[in-house]
């Protein structure tokens, strides 16, 4: 059976594999801004079919959050993309 590996012996990861960490992360989050997306958007529909105006508003503004959030997420894997070569 081998020693294990110390801290001081392991290499740092290289960039190309913490470029491909970062972007799998992004599309997860993607996903996850995917799903709060459609929950939101059933939320407000059954709000405005209830005529709950102030829960129609909350969640107008909650999905708005929501989009700019994704927004940042998509730009930024969009420029890891490019950086990378893929498409």
């Amino acid at each position: 059976m081998s020693a294990p590996v110390t801290i001081s012996e392991r290499r740092p990861p290289s960039p190309a594999a913490v470029r491909e960490a970062d972007m799998w992360l992004l599309r997860d989050a993607l996903r996850e801004y995917g799903d709060l997306l459609a929950s939101l958007g059933v939320s407000l529909g059954e709000a405005a079919w209830r005529g709950h105006n102030s829960a129609v508003d909350v969640s107008v503004k909650q999905a708005r959050l929501v989009v700019i959030d994704a927004l940042d997420a998509a730009k930024k894997l969009a420029a890891l993309d490019a950086e990378s070569g893929a498409t």
